[in-house]
């Protein structure tokens, strides 16, 4: 927990891979939606070590950058991560990936049902506060 305290309770919100024996500048950012006006927002390592930030709007998200070379159409990645929310925090989150163009959905997108215009890969359970992703995507 300690080694990524520091990056990720000062200004900059990010946590660097230290993979023993590697060297695999991955780094997980959390981004600010900059045009939202901010009142509250609060990001630290939990006692469980994990990174995490409230206060939060729509429009921020998580990056997960992973650099890679000669990646080819068929390569399978594994993601697997829990995340976790309130009651009154986000619902539905997309999972999206870099494809050297534009974003696109790492799977098929669906859309809420209280608002057509909100478009997502994931749905946190609305009986539950946490939700465990795990998912291996094929890239076209």
């Amino acid at each position: 927990m300690g080694q990524y305290e520091t990056t990720f309770n000062g200004t900059e919100m990010y946590v660097d891979a230290n993979v023993a024996g590697t060297n695999t500048n991955a780094r997980l950012s959390f981004v600010l939606d900059s045009e939202l006006p901010r009142t509250v927002i609060d990001h630290l390592v939990g006692t469980t070590g994990h990174p995490y930030v409230t206060g939060i709007w729509p429009g921020d998200y998580w990056l997960f950058t992973v650099p890679v070379r000669d990646f080819k159409g068929g390569s399978k990645v594994e993601i697997f991560f829990l995340t976790r929310s309130s009651a009154g925090g986000m619902k539905y989150f997309r999972m999206e990936y870099w494809d050297g163009t534009a974003w696109q959905p790492a799977k098929t997108l669906q859309t809420a049902v209280e608002d057509a215009s909100i478009l997502y890969t994931h749905m946190m359970n609305p009986d539950a506060t946490n939700i465990t992703v795990q998912e291996v995507i094929e890239f076209p």
